[in-house]
């Protein structure tokens, strides 16, 4: 089985067979959500395995929808993807996150950029609009400014 650039969920995963099975996961070069019940072994075994920890949040406790639950794990794993630089990847998880929601412009604008890069110019104008229009201060306006004007002279190119 190619464990590599996987992500697995590991109860218990901060002792005994659970810290075993999270850490030949990682070694496997998978990347490995551990949880266990023991918050200082938790953040003990990440930290080795991973070099640093997260905290823990009591928002992380808030009851949340499936759909919601859902969301959060294809952004953790677009993230990943992403800081990997690897889009290929990260594509068909944002067409899934615009698919569960589809007004979030923040998916929309992903959606756009990695769209652009994968020569899909029409899908990429519309996203990237959709996004500054409902952005219209967000911090990397100008960024994706200027993504949608290549965007827009590749298509006014093309005809």
């Amino acid at each position: 089985m190619q464990l590599q650039d996987n992500v697995f969920f590991v109860t218990g995963g901060a002792s005994g067979l659970g810290e075993a099975t999270a850490r030949m996961l990682v070694e496997s070069g998978a990347c490995v959500v551990i949880a266990d019940v023991n918050e200082a072994s938790g953040e003990r075994l990440v930290s080795e395995v991973y070099g640093g920890t997260v905290p823990f949040a009591e928002e992380y406790l808030v009851p949340v929808t499936k759909r919601q639950i859902l969301g959060r794990i294809l952004k953790n794993l677009k993230m990943i993807y992403l800081n990997e630089g690897n889009a290929e990847s990260a594509w068909p998880v944002v067409e899934k996150m615009v698919h569960l929601d589809p007004d979030s412009p923040v998916d929309r604008r992903d959606r756009g950029l990695l769209a652009h890069g994968r020569n899909l110019f029409p899908l990429a104008r519309s996203d990237l609009r959709f996004y500054l229009d409902r952005r219209p201060e967000a911090p990397d306006r100008a960024s994706i400014q200027a993504s949608l004007a290549a965007v827009e002279a590749i298509l006014s190119m093309l005809g």
